[in-house]
């Protein structure tokens, strides 16, 4: 009998922002892109709206747009810093 892999569940994300120091945390999705949790943060007020751009670190390096969280290992570290 063959058995589906089970789906990762949603997880709390840390969101840190660099300038202020405030923390956010946020339930995602591991398949969710950087650019999809980019654009949540601006549309939930996270992020100020007059940002032009948003960036998002994790372990000493950028995202990228196309990363998804799983593959970036925010689904063992679960933090990241707007910037």
């Amino acid at each position: 009998m063959w058995l589906a892999a089970p789906e990762m569940s949603d997880f709390g994300l840390q969101v840190k922002d660099a300038s202020t120091g405030a923390c956010t945390v946020l339930r995602v999705s591991p398949t969710s892109t950087a650019a999809a949790l980019k654009q949540r943060l601006i549309c939930d007020g996270i992020a100020p709206p007059a940002s032009q751009k948003v960036h998002l670190a994790h372990n000493g390096r950028m995202l990228k747009d196309d990363e998804t969280l799983e593959a970036a290992g925010l689904v063992l570290v679960p933090t990241v810093v707007m910037a």
